[in-house]
């Protein structure tokens, strides 16, 4: 049984979780980072240009990812995994390449992932009307420029990757 005190206690306790709580939903509705006038001016100035480029950056970054893609299947497909195979099958398996194999299959899927989420981001940027709506448009670049960072780390990632690779390949050649 709870007494008046500890029931007045709990409701003052929920009094002050609502106050915060709203405190906080208040503070995820304002922007997070305001556009000056002369951001809003130069957006809307350059608007053609702006929507031109980031057409180009869409067609480019397809090109660029298509051809990643292309590489990064061949590496796994045609030379990290049917050595891993043949080592096991020789009794001779590497848990460090075994391992890089992993490691590369999961960032690739990782890969796909990060870049189809940017890519939803590019197409929703251009889809806005930065003479109209420069507030908007800049938001959501903000979003494009989040989007973009973990692509980049996949892509580094990647290559340390494909560079660790390259040198278990070159220590077990050493040991054989």
């Amino acid at each position: 049984m709870v007494s008046k005190r500890q029931f007045n206690d709990i409701i003052d306790i929920m009094k002050k979780a609502i106050i915060v709580i709203c405190f906080a939903l208040s503070l995820l509705a304002m922007p997070v980072s305001a556009i000056s006038e002369a951001q809003k001016d130069a957006i809307v100035e350059h608007c053609v240009a702006i929507r031109v480029d980031l057409n180009a950056l869409l067609h480019s970054n397809a090109t660029m990812w298509g051809n990643l893609m292309k590489h990064y299947n061949k590496i796994l497909d045609k030379y990290i995994t049917p050595l891993n195979v043949r080592l096991v099958e020789n009794t001779l398996s590497n848990d460090s390449l075994v391992n890089n194999q992993n490691s590369f299959a999961k960032t690739k899927a990782t890969f796909t992932i990060d870049y189809v989420e940017y890519q939803k981001a590019l197409d929703s940027l251009i889809s806005v009307d930065c003479k109209k709506e420069p507030e908007r448009f800049y938001r959501k670049l903000e979003v494009v420029r989040e989007k973009r960072k973990p692509v980049a780390e996949d892509v580094a990632k990647m290559k340390k990757l494909m560079e660790t690779q390259y040198s278990l390949v070159n220590g077990l050649r050493e040991k054989l």
